[in-house]
């Protein structure tokens, strides 16, 4: 009797923690800040650290067909929101994490400042060929037709028409 009772009572344990740990996976998952199907569907995620904790790089933007496609700043923002789950479209300081973890050096503190030695663009799938030049949400100063984008191919930042059409990344923080 005391074994069946010992039986029964470890089972409904695994049972319960089953239970709460759905629970908890599902609260996860609806939680803003997740990727959302439509975020891991562009495939190629990256996770890197970001100067306000971890972020995962969603990889090229794609049209409803599935090809990879290019657009201006305004609606590369409007892409990235589209995807829902808090996904938007990284900022300059966001793209110089992102080169420190492909091994850029950054020696102090000055945003355009970085050692490119180390940077190696292979280690995220996407960020060298035609790919080479992803937009940010970040406007330049001076005036405002003009964002920051991230040079992959070279891992720096550069300044551009905001207009011009560019490849697209999002991130989501997790």
């Amino acid at each position: 009797m005391k074994m069946k009772f010992r039986f029964f009572f470890i089972l409904n344990i695994i049972i319960f923690n089953l239970v709460i740990v759905n629970y908890l996976t599902l609260i996860h998952a609806a939680e803003p800040g997740s990727v959302t199907p439509e975020f891991a569907a562009l495939g190629s995620m990256y996770e890197f650290q970001g100067p306000s904790g971890p972020l995962v790089l969603s990889g090229v933007a794609k049209d409803e067909n599935g090809k990879n496609i290019s657009m201006s700043q305004e609606r590369a923002i409007a892409y990235c929101r589209s995807l829902g789950g808090g996904a938007r479209l990284p900022d300059q300081v966001e793209f110089l994490a992102l080169a420190h973890s492909m091994g850029a050096i950054q020696p102090d503190q000055k945003l355009l400042d970085y050692n490119l030695d180390g940077y190696r663009r292979e280690v995220v799938s996407g960020m060298y060929g035609q790919f080479w030049s992803f937009w940010s949400s970040t406007l330049c100063s001076d005036c405002d037709y003009e964002a920051f984008a991230f040079n992959a191919y070279q891992g720096e930042l550069v300044i551009g028409d905001r207009s011009r059409n560019r490849w697209v990344r999002c991130v989501c923080s997790y």
